[in-house]
């Protein structure tokens, strides 16, 4: 920076005893349009280059966002289908076709986003024996994972388990409350 006073001190010096010549107002003013000409030139350089690295940056930052956007994304997927269920009649293992929206989309992310395994548990209602319902509730992930691997999802990106009448989300003694029960739930990690 005090170069650069220096610089122009110089400069402003040379046009002054320039000026003190004989030389012609013409002259003089030629000459004070180079100077302004060079001095331009060289922030125009100087404004190029740091353009060029502003410019780098920006791009770089951009990449930054688009990749961040891509992982929030893949979050709120995640977090939307984590968790989510898949239903089954009353001693059935197969799932209720209100559930096909559900395993489509579970299909769906994992296809996307092939780094991300599945765990399937199977649940049941409470009524049954405890070995019944916890082979009820393999049956029930076994039928998924089946369905999954069907639709093009490698069997070794799935596990299975049955909690059986174990884990109920609804504790009342209805059919309301054990449809929900009768479930395969699905929990998405990496």
């Amino acid at each position: 920076a005090a170069s650069d006073v220096y610089k122009r001190q110089a400069m402003l010096l040379g046009t002054a005893a320039f000026a003190q010549t004989t030389a012609q107002p013409e002259d003089i003013k030629t000459y004070i349009n180079d100077q302004i000409t060079d001095a331009v030139t060289q922030l125009n350089n100087s404004i190029t280059g740091h353009k060029s690295e502003v410019q780098t940056q920006i791009e770089v930052l951009e990449k930054q966002v688009v990749e961040l956007q891509s992982i929030i994304d893949e979050m709120k997927r995640r977090d939307f289908l984590n968790n989510s269920s898949a239903h089954f009649d009353f001693d059935s293992h197969v799932p209720t076709s209100n559930s096909n929206s559900i395993i489509d989309e579970i299909t769906k992310f994992m296809k996307d986003y092939p780094a991300y395994i599945v765990t399937i548990e199977g649940h049941s209602d409470e009524r049954g024996t405890r070995e019944y319902n916890l082979y009820l509730g393999e049956k029930r992930a076994l039928s998924l994972r089946d369905t999954l691997v069907a639709k093009g999802i490698d069997t070794n990106r799935i596990r299975t388990i049955s909690y059986g009448k174990e884990r109920p989300i609804n504790l009342d003694n209805n059919e309301e409350s054990w449809a929900q029960n009768r479930r395969g739930v699905f929990i998405l990690y990496k």
